[in-house]
């Protein structure tokens, strides 16, 4: 399944996961592009306030936003399950998560194997201390090691699950 969003005014607002993942997108095993979309107000029980990824998904995500957006985990952006997401240029402010860290982003490894990427370009991720509550990037192994990352500011970053740490 390949899904393509280019141009014009997607705007994803105030919307409610209806099985607790992705409360604007939940993709699953699909490969999804997007181009000055923005998620604003959206929220998730479980994971992935704004955007859900998982099952070898590719979510790219250049210039828009992610703001305003709640879940438990990943306030903004959940991965798992060997995904890559992409955001070029990407504003991600004032989003959070209810229980667990990763306001901004969590990734999760289910199994040793499980290569689950997030790259950022020149994304804006708002005031270190207050923007994405409780930190900006949630990162977890298979193993349960956990890494807990702030940042702020334009941030540039690559990071993958199997070793979890702040880059």
């Amino acid at each position: 399944l390949y899904s393509s969003i280019v141009g014009g005014d997607l705007v994803v607002e105030s919307c409610t996961a209806q099985e607790g993942v992705g409360g604007g997108l939940h993709a699953e095993g699909s490969n999804v592009d997007l181009a000055d979309a923005w998620f604003i107000d959206d929220s998730a029980d479980q994971a992935g306030g704004a955007i859900h990824a998982r099952s070898a998904s590719t979510v790219s995500l250049t210039g828009g936003g992610i703001s305003g957006c709640t879940a438990g985990d990943g306030g903004a952006l959940f991965a798992s399950r060997s995904s890559m997401v992409s955001l070029a240029g990407t504003t991600v402010q004032a989003n959070r998560a209810t229980s667990g860290s990763g306001g901004g982003f969590s990734l999760l490894a289910e199994t040793p194997t499980d290569i689950t990427t997030l790259t950022l370009t020149a994304c804006d991720l708002g005031e270190k201390s207050s923007d994405n509550e409780p930190a900006d990037l949630q990162v977890t192994a298979e193993d349960g090691t956990t890494a807990t990352c702030s940042y702020g500011g334009v941030t540039t970053l690559s990071v993958t699950v199997d070793s979890p740490a702040c880059p």
